[in-house]
């Protein structure tokens, strides 16, 4: 009696020819250090978020949110340019090691850098040497933090298919976390307080620059984990890739060697039919049959035995050709396989775009939350970082279990589905909340010692601080009157821009209920984007493609600060938050029209 294997254990089969026990120890050890060094990028490089405009303002009181903008985009744009060369090397060389350490000397450095930007003397209030040491330091983190698009190389070729959805949520986990117990950090540092750092420069140390230093230490850290001896490069998807093919092949090759039996033996008797075709009467019918009978046999045999003989050789012609043709299909399918190099265009379209769409939407948050809380709700500096500290620190728990529920869901119900429903929809609706409404009142009016109506980032004063004055003054008075102004703005709160008085204002309960749809979307639609595209791929190379994704990414945070921090400053909320709702829909709609192709190529074939 024969029993049928069940599919558990097939797989059981399947996971101790791939890999031993030992093997899979090392690997999944492997796999969480590179989430937890993911994590550690992230926290060092979003710890400055919600602190680096206010310390912008300290280091060059005249700075604007053009200046703040170039900035926070400095590190995507080196992100964006730096993904796809690592992961091209990482393709090249078939290891993720040395990208790795390079990337967490470079982090490291530029976070110190950063934290020392105040040693530097400020050489005028036109030139504002201080903004471009920090824009430096601030690349220099970026190319650091390119080690995300190795990190996903590794995590897509280091895990089986049915693991891969979960790895890649908790890779996106430990990503998200980071970037958002980073400004928690920050507020737990807000006890330092912060220190006007003087002209002529020197060394501080204080709720801005500690940021910095932590930073630094982070990269040491990464630095250490990817030493060998700790991280042991583990790859499995291409065997098991493998595995499949040669158990596919091997069934097929099965199935049509049963299917060419079946046909050898139709032949056969085909061929005996003819073979055994007797001219006349048998022998038999010879002895017992009188000869008139005879005769009648040999007439018969000439009309209708003549035309049976025909009509069997055309049937074995037709067998002949439809083997033929079936042999070639099966080469074509071969060479299919052998030629597919390139990634499929319209789900590259789709998941990179998806990818700049949701960057696009954090980097709302990252760019313009502190400024924000000061001009809405009129909070000083230490007030803005705190409390949207504490607020984001309550995203990072409700993110964990957000992305907790990732991979068992992946498992009941379609990506594309969860992707769509889970992740998109209330991506937009948070968003949709944050508009401004009617009769919610208008922003409380900048107050301090900002004269000329420019509110608490944009001075537009040409009275007592008009730079082109600063010629005519003794150098020292320039630097006293600097840092009286540093004194005034960090005393200043609320709004200054010309919409603040015809926009009404976001209530904080509006930003909250904003916050709490966008952290229950965003996990899904950042781990599925990259859970679905992964699988897309298949078997072809995938560093230079995962680096695209990435780079998609640092687009968006290149672009997000510039363009965002323009239209807040000259517009208001109204476009802004349009315009980010406007890259969510179009996300939504792009993958609506790619839905049947957003699957792995095996389901294709």
């Amino acid at each position: 009696m024969k029993f049928k294997k069940s599919k558990k254990q097939d797989i059981t089969l399947e996971n101790d020819e791939l890999e031993t026990q030992g093997e899979r120890k090392r690997r999944l050890i492997s796999l969480y250090i590179v989430h937890f060094s993911m994590f550690v990028v992230s926290l060092g490089s979003s710890i400055i978020f919600t602190g680096v405009y206010p310390y912008l303002l300290n280091l060059e009181p005249e700075v604007g949110l053009a200046e703040y903008g170039m900035v926070v985009a400095a590190d995507a744009a080196a992100q964006m340019v730096f993904s796809p060369i690592f992961g091209f090397i990482t393709d090249r060389l078939k290891t993720v090691r040395p990208v790795a350490l390079g990337s967490c000397v470079l982090f490291s450095g530029g976070n110190i850098l950063y934290a020392l930007v105040g040693i530097f003397p400020r050489i005028g209030p036109v030139t504002r040497s201080r903004v471009w040491i920090m824009l430096a330091a601030r690349f220099i983190v970026g190319i650091g933090t390119a080690i995300n698009s190795t990190s996903r190389y590794y995590v897509s070729m280091a895990t089986k298919i049915e693991e891969r959805t979960s790895h890649i949520a908790l890779l996106s986990l430990f990503q998200t976390l980071g970037f958002i117990v980073g400004p928690g950090i920050q507020t737990g540092l807000a006890p330092l307080g912060h220190k006007y750092i003087p002209a002529d420069g020197g060394l501080i140390f204080d709720m801005y620059t500690s940021t910095g230093w932590i930073g630094g230490i982070s990269g040491c850290l990464c630095l250490i984990l990817y030493l060998p001896g700790i991280f042991t490069e583990k790859y499995i998807a291409a065997k098991e890739l493998e595995y499949k093919k040669t158990h596919k092949e091997a069934k097929e090759a099965e199935a049509a060697a049963k299917e060419t039996e079946a046909a050898n033996a139709a032949a056969k008797v085909k061929h005996r039919k003819i073979s055994h075709m007797e001219i006349g009467p048998s022998i038999e019918e010879t002895k017992k049959e009188n000869p008139r009978k005879l005769l009648k046999s040999y007439s018969r045999i000439s009309v209708v035995d003549g035309a049976v003989n025909f009509s069997h050789l055309e049937e074995l012609e037709e067998i002949e050709e439809e083997s033929e043709a079936s042999d070639d299909t099966n080469n074509n399918k071969k060479d299919q396989k052998k030629e597919r190099k390139m990634a499929p265009i319209l789900p590259t379209i789709t998941c990179t775009y998806n990818n700049f769409s949701f960057m696009m939407n954090f980097v709302l948050l990252e760019t313009i939350v502190t400024p924000l809380a000061m001009d809405m709700w009129g909070w000083t500096q230490e007030e803005a970082i705190v409390n949207i500290g504490f607020v984001m620190i309550g995203g990072g728990v409700l993110s964990l279990f957000v992305f907790a529920t990732i991979g068992p869901l992946s498992k009941r119900f379609n990506e594309r589905i969860l992707l769509l429903i889970a992740g998109i929809i209330p991506m937009i609706l948070g968003r949709v909340v944050m508009f401004p409404f009617p009769g919610a009142g208008y922003p409380p009016v900048a107050s301090g010692l900002i004269p000329g109506g420019g509110g608490s980032n944009n001075v537009t004063t040409t009275t007592a601080f008009d730079t082109t004055a600063f010629e005519d003054y003794d150098y020292d008075l320039v630097v006293e009157s600097v840092n009286e102004r540093a004194a005034a703005i960090a005393l200043t709160t609320g709004c200054g821009y010309d919409w603040c008085s015809e926009i009404p204002k976001i209530t904080v309960a509006q930003f909250m209920i904003g916050y709490v749809f966008a952290t229950l979307g965003y996990p899904f639609c950042v781990a599925l984007n990259a859970s679905i595209y992964s699988k897309v791929l298949g078997d072809i190379p995938q560093g230079f493609w995962l680096g695209l994704l990435t780079t998609s990414g640092s687009l968006s945070r290149v672009v997000g600060p510039l363009v965002v921090t323009g239209i807040y400053e000259n517009y208001g909320t109204y476009l802004t938050f349009g315009l980010v709702t406007g890259t969510l829909v179009l996300s939504g709609i792009i993958t609506l029209i790619s839905y049947k192709k957003l699957v792995p190529p095996v389901t294709n074939h």
